[in-house]
């Protein structure tokens, strides 16, 4: 935590506002500095997820991680698993151990122990592992807005994510014909579009009741928005780490940093002044939310006898 606060320190010599304190809170969980207008913009566009530390930065850590040790390394004696799991966790308590990264960090500790098993990956077991262990440590997670939004994103890109992908392709396959140079930018757009709206749909009843509000421009804020996370993440972490020993040699970094922090910002608040950019819904929970994510563990099921009927 010390070595946290350090590192924000050094973002902030670098960097200017309000990029600067984008990059404390995508990086270091540290959403203090944030203004109010900015923070809000982030809520209208359905993009606030993207300022706490969550499963989808933890999922890039572990792609990136998992990508240059088998690159370096191989295969040879599972070390690519042991030091995935060492720098997950290495992460997760340098972040601050918020519910949304521990849940992403047991289903990636699940995933990761079944390749050094050699067993099958199967997405709801590792969710209801993960939600069982947080839960049982301490049950007053379950009337927390962020443990709640967390599972159940991950609930919704496991249940609805390939019915959502499938109904899509169509679509994707006619684009990508008239833009044959263009086939793989396509089906990336089809599947963040599907990501989004699977996590969405599983959501919004909890944003509704929780906040009173719920973002229509998600989708195309997230097509904009994510290709640039991963380099505004790569590069601060680059940035804010060099600054620790000399600000001067992280000054390019930082610019590059500035980049990509930037347009993330720019993006949001464009889209935030537009007066249609939330839907005020105000939900009472009642008996209305199990039935409605019982029939959101129906639909896979329907849907894949549905393809098996076809």
């Amino acid at each position: 935590l010390a070595l946290n606060s350090r590192m924000g320190t050094a973002i902030g010599s670098v960097l200017p506002d309000p990029e600067a304190s984008l990059a404390q809170s995508i990086l270091l969980g540290r959403r203090g500095g944030l203004s109010d207008s900015l923070s809000e913009a982030f809520v209208r566009t359905g993009t606030a997820h993207l300022l706490a530390i969550s499963g989808l930065h933890l999922g890039i850590l572990a792609a990136t991680v998992l990508a240059l040790l088998l690159a370096a390394l191989g295969r040879r004696h599972y070390l690519y698993v042991w030091i995935a799991l060492l720098a997950l966790w290495t992460y997760a308590v340098f972040s601050g151990l918020r519910p949304p990264v521990i849940r992403a960090a047991l289903m990636a500790s699940t995933f990761l122990m079944a390749e050094l098993g050699g067993r099958q990956k199967h997405g709801p077991t590792a969710l209801a592992l993960a939600a069982a262990i947080m839960t049982g440590i301490e049950p007053q997670l379950l009337w927390q807005a962020s443990f709640q939004m967390s599972a159940l994103a991950m609930s919704g890109l496991i249940l609805l994510y390939r019915p959502i992908q499938a109904a899509l392709s169509p679509m994707a396959a006619h684009f990508g014909r008239l833009l044959p140079s263009g086939t793989a930018a396509v089906e990336t757009a089809r599947d963040i579009v599907a990501a989004t709206l699977a996590a969405t749909i599983a959501i919004w009843p909890v944003c509704a009741s929780t906040f009173g509000q719920v973002s229509i421009l998600g989708i195309p804020v997230s097509l904009l928005t994510l290709p640039l996370l991963p380099f505004a993440l790569g590069f601060s972490a680059v940035a804010g780490t060099i600054a620790l020993i000399s600000t001067a040699i992280a000054t390019p970094f930082a610019w590059l940093a500035w980049l990509f922090l930037n347009a993330l910002i720019t993006i949001i608040e464009v889209f935030s002044t537009l007066p249609w950019a939330v839907a005020r819904i105000d939900i009472e929970p009642g008996w209305f939310m199990p039935g409605y994510f019982a029939l959101l563990c129906l639909t896979p099921v329907i849907w894949q006898r549905l393809r098996v009927r076809s």
